[in-house]
């Protein structure tokens, strides 16, 4: 990356996102400070990004960004303890990383926040309220967008969320609640039961039906109609029986 790039200083917006820069030399990672007045930074697509070398320099750009994105950068968790002064953040997408345990939090200074992307990230064995902890300690927060689709969440979510006074989308879609998952495995199961039941009900109906409304012949017909339901009810528990072993 050609160097003058650090030497604007009325830089507002810089955008490097899928350039593929896997390393930026020490001096360039130093000199970002000089972009004072910036205020969009977007480095997607770059894996320089998942050292927490880079991540430090971006906390010394200064109070200015308000927006940052680092989708799909192989950042970890641990990492964004880096950004943690950036408390003029109004935007932080961390789509697609690798962001595998709670975030730090010491991310609970961005209280200015309006909209966090996790998305696409892997949370299988955290708690919603860990995960969230720094963002929900916020005194006022300003969460507006919390977008945490395809993240393999499986824990109920935390009442602390109501705290997001401001919050006006939700986004979990591609996750799945252990209640949910443990409905839907049931859910495969063919009730065996229900089955039967509606095959008696036919039957004993279907009899009920063409009984001839004859007087003389009605209790002869009766007396097959609870022979019959014997034999059905017998034949199902039966059936039951040898589902269930």
């Amino acid at each position: 990356m050609p160097q003058w790039i650090f030497s604007i200083t009325s830089l507002v917006s810089l955008d490097l996102s899928e350039c593929g820069l896997h390393d930026l030399i020490p001096d360039s990672i130093n000199s970002l400070h000089n972009l004072t007045s910036l205020k969009s930074l977007h480095i997607s697509g770059n894996e320089f990004m998942s050292s927490s070398l880079a991540l430090k320099g971006l906390s010394s750009i200064g109070g200015n960004l308000i927006s940052l994105g680092m989708s799909s950068c192989g950042i970890s968790s641990p990492a964004l303890d880096s950004i943690h002064n950036l408390t003029s953040l109004l935007s932080l997408d961390l789509l697609g990383n690798q962001l595998t345990q709670k975030i730090p939090k010491s991310l609970g200074n961005l209280c200015n926040l309006r909209l966090i992307n996790l998305g696409f990230n892997y949370f299988p064995n955290i708690s919603s309220t860990s995960l969230l902890e720094g963002f929900l300690d916020c005194k006022s927060p300003s969460l507006e967008l919390l977008l945490l689709e395809s993240s393999e969440l499986s824990s109920p979510l935390p009442d602390q969320l109501g705290r997001l006074i401001n919050l006006v989308q939700l986004e979990l879609s591609g996750n799945l609640h252990k209640r949910d998952q443990q409905k839907g495995d049931k859910s495969h199961g063919v009730d065996f039961g229900l089955i039967i039941s509606i095959l008696l009900g036919f039957f004993v109906g279907f009899w009920a039906i063409v009984i001839p409304l004859n007087v003389g012949k009605f209790q002869n017909w009766l007396g097959k109609l609870r022979y019959v339901k014997k034999q059905l009810n017998y034949r199902a528990s039966v059936c039951i029986k040898s589902l269930t072993k």
